[in-house]
């Protein structure tokens, strides 16, 4: 009999059998895997936990700038000394990231004007406790009384409602040196499943903030989806501010409305206008004389495709004919 214990000799079993499936199933050189597009191995790639990475380098720079501006605003807050940090922003599923917040939490769905998608700031229940008693005037140097089993009074919810709005005004600041977000606070929730800012294998961005007074303290969350940052993803990866972007954008405008302004444009001269029966246009033949209700010194108008651009009076170059222009239409503002 052995005299290696149960467990271990188990484990030794366990792992020589997957080394032998693992040769068993690798594929000879030069030959194909037959799972690799299969719908099996589709699957396994949709259901990876593995999370792409996506190169943001501005994204670090917003947060630590984020991270300034609310160690302001949260003293402010709490009227007292305050210790904010935040862990770096890191990438992580969704389904994930909700799976591992403990209950009771505050999801704040918020949405982002300028770039038309969702955010969510989610506050964690050490926190809410932690917030609650410092707003409420308890002591710095006893443990907060704890949400857990109840859910939170209209009171707490609208101190919470008024913290939500702080954090999002200096989101919408950090963001301003990248980028107009114009995030805003759209409703609480406190179940995750209706918390559903996207799906549970789409990519987010996690900032955690941890806020410590004295012996309490919590974290609360800015979860952003890579899809709610698409449209500013170039931005970001470019490493330029608003304003090196906004100086870029005026060069190529300038640019594009020189190329605009040389453009050829088609210009018609139209004499008059009649409305005919269709059976008399499917007689349409040589020699057929169509009479306007136009006099000969009426003004034709001038046009640029669909557009009237104006209006001419026709007449004669020496052999040819030509219009003279006597009046031009309004320009409509932009």
């Amino acid at each position: 009999m052995s005299d290696k214990p149960a467990g271990n000799a188990g484990a030794a079993v366990a792992s020589d059998m997957l080394a032998a499936q693992s040769l068993d199933d690798d594929p000879l050189p030069g030959e194909a895997d037959p799972e690799v597009g299969s719908p099996s191995a589709i699957q396994q790639l949709l259901e990876s936990r593995a999370v792409p990475a996506r190169s943001v380098p501005m994204l670090d720079g917003v947060f630590e700038r984020m991270l300034g501006l609310l160690k302001t605003s949260v003293r402010r807050f709490t009227s007292d000394i305050v210790d904010l940090r935040l862990t770096r922003p890191q990438p992580s599923r969704f389904g994930d990231y909700v799976g591992s917040v403990r209950l009771p939490a505050v999801f704040g769905l918020v949405r982002s004007a300028a770039w038309n998608g969702p955010a969510l700031i989610v506050l964690d229940s050490q926190f809410v406790a932690t917030i609650i008693e410092v707003v409420f005037g308890g002591r710095a140097d006893q443990a907060p009384s704890t949400v857990d089993g109840r859910g939170f009074s209209p009171v707490e919810m609208s101190i919470l409602r008024r913290f939500v709005h702080l954090v999002l005004a200096d989101v919408n600041e950090a963001f301003g040196s990248v980028a107009a977000a114009d995030f805003a606070f759209d409703h609480f929730e406190t179940n995750p499943r209706f918390a559903n800012i996207a799906s549970a294998q789409a990519v987010v961005t996690i900032g955690d903030f941890r806020v410590e007074v004295g012996p309490l303290g919590g974290s609360f969350h800015v979860v952003i989806p890579l899809s709610t940052l698409d449209p500013i993803r170039e931005v970001l990866a470019s490493g330029e501010t608003a304003s090196v972007h906004a100086r870029h954008d005026t060069t190529w405008a300038a640019s594009l409305a020189n190329e605009v302004l040389r453009a050829q444009a088609s210009l018609d001269v139209e004499l008059f206008r009649k409305e005919i029966p269709l059976r008399e246009l499917l007689s349409f033949a040589v020699g057929q004389t169509f009479v306007s209700d136009a006099g000969p010194s009426d003004p034709v108008q001038i046009k640029c495709g669909p557009v009237r651009v104006g209006s001419a009076q026709l007449g004669r170059a020496g052999d040819r004919v030509a219009v003279t222009v006597t009046s031009v239409a309004s320009r409509s503002p932009s």
